[in-house]
């Protein structure tokens, strides 16, 4: 996101958008929507995403579909919930204090960047 950032004030200042703020200021917007979006998609998708993980079980049943017995045993064998700890421990956004799980500080500063970002969208805090 930074370099994003260096790069449009760069140009506003010596290249193609010198001396054109509102184009500027557009351009840095678009970058940090891009980037704040490629965070959020990039954080679901790189463990074992559940809603993913779902699509491609029905899509693999085809169009007679899955009956509940087969997506249930599905999720039991789909611990998605582990994976996304271990996901999250992996990129240091949580850590093992003994028995606990708790937020570091790289966890908390990607929570304040999304939060807001579902702020500026109008987003629900609670359910997205």
């Amino acid at each position: 996101m930074l370099g994003g950032a260096l790069l449009v004030v760069s140009l506003n200042a010596f290249g193609p958008l010198h001396r054109s703020g509102p184009d500027a200021l557009l351009a840095l917007t678009l970058g940090w929507s891009l980037s704040v979006a490629f965070l959020m998609a990039n954080t679901a998708i790189e463990t074992d995403s559940p809603t993913q993980s779902l699509v491609l079980f029905l899509h693999a049943h085809g169009p007679e579909g899955a009956t509940d017995e087969l997506l249930d045993a599905f999720i039991a064998e789909h611990p998605f919930r582990d994976s996304r700890l271990q996901g999250l421990i992996s990129d240091g956004l949580v850590g093992r204090q003994g028995e606990r799980l708790v937020s570091r500080p790289t966890g908390h500063a990607l929570l304040h960047l999304l939060d807001a970002y579902r702020q500026l969208i109008r987003r629900n805090r609670v359910t997205g």
